[in-house]
């Protein structure tokens, strides 16, 4: 899909740079949300600490997501034919933080990360949505406050919400991760011995 813009008038653009402005520019983009927002991300991580922009970000995310009000829709990345679970367990972090799942889908073959909010704002660039991203590496992308911009994303978005992308029906057996850092700040996370979670076979 293309398509030739000619402004009219001069456009306001704004560089969002990792690790210096973009996660408090994404928290107000969101913030100021008063009709729709759509997210088409790779995944989003939920932070393991709560003191962190990028945790501002999450939680604003997951608050806007369970609003009757705005049409919030977000497009992870489906890799589950390859992960080994690390896509359904993303998808469970996110349930269990609260997000409205009912409006997360999946889409294959993508690798878009983008946000358009109230058909009016477009940022598009390379951040994933992830501590890391966010917080240490250098990353950019460009906001666009531009209803003729973001109008043109905004197709592509429910373009594939309508025709690419699937619900997800999470798994009947909740996945285990592994526990590197403390998980006393993780809601509903209890840390056990790998064994007694996936018992060893026994000997025959």
């Amino acid at each position: 899909m293309t398509h030739t813009f000619t402004p009219d008038r001069a456009l306001r653009v704004r560089p969002l740079v990792s690790p210096d402005n973009f996660g408090q520019q994404l928290v107000d983009v969101l913030a100021g949300a008063r009709t729709s927002v759509y997210l088409q991300v790779q995944y989003v991580d939920i932070p393991l600490h709560r003191d962190t922009i990028y945790a501002d970000m999450v939680a604003r995310l997951r608050d806007l997501s369970n609003r009757a009000d705005l049409d919030v829709r977000i497009i992870v990345r489906d890799m589950r034919a390859i992960d080994h679970g690390d896509t359904e367990r993303k998808l469970q972090n996110m349930a269990q933080y609260g997000f409205n799942m009912s409006r997360v889908k999946l889409q294959k073959f993508t690798h878009v990360k983008g946000l358009i909010v109230d058909s009016a704002i477009a940022v598009v660039g390379s951040q994933n949505w992830s501590s890391a991203a966010v917080l240490q590496s250098r990353e950019v992308s460009l906001a666009f406050f531009s209803p003729e911009i973001a109008s043109f994303f905004e197709a592509v978005f429910l373009h594939d919400w309508r025709h690419l992308a699937v619900d997800w029906a999470p798994s009947a057996i909740p996945l285990a991760r592994l526990a590197d850092v403390p998980t006393a700040d993780l809601p509903h996370v209890d840390r056990v011995r790998w064994h007694a979670y996936y018992p060893r076979p026994s000997a025959t």
